[in-house]
């Protein structure tokens, strides 16, 4: 199993690394423009990258996100808009992390298999 992570942009990530570390002075807020976009193209890139080495057979590539601001109905919107690369290496592909409630969710985790 290979597990990596795919952010809104790198400022999110600092964010969220550095307060998982209790780093002192750590931002506790972030803000970006087009959040929606930044992270499928974080998740294409990430996917890019990763199918491009070779892996085990048997291997599963999981992508871990942060959807702070993201619900999962919003991004069950957005998965058309995820490229798997052709020939990649894994047994299977899947997307998701802990979403936040909205209007229609009462959030928590969802996963959706990409491949």
């Amino acid at each position: 199993m290979e597990i990596t992570g795919a952010y809104y942009d790198a400022d999110n990530a600092a964010m969220l690394w550095q307060n998982a570390r209790g780093v002192s002075g750590a931002a506790d807020m972030w803000i970006g423009k087009e959040p929606d976009q930044k992270l499928i193209d974080s998740i294409n890139a990430g996917l890019a990258k990763k199918c491009s080495k070779p892996y085990p057979a048997t291997c599963v590539l999981v992508k871990y996100l942060n959807p702070d601001i993201t619900a999962a109905e919003e991004f069950e919107f957005l998965i058309a808009q995820i490229k798997i690369p052709v020939g990649h290496p894994f047994m299977g592909i899947y997307v998701g992390g802990l979403f936040p409630m909205s209007r229609n969710s009462s959030g928590g985790y969802q996963w959706w298999q990409l491949a």
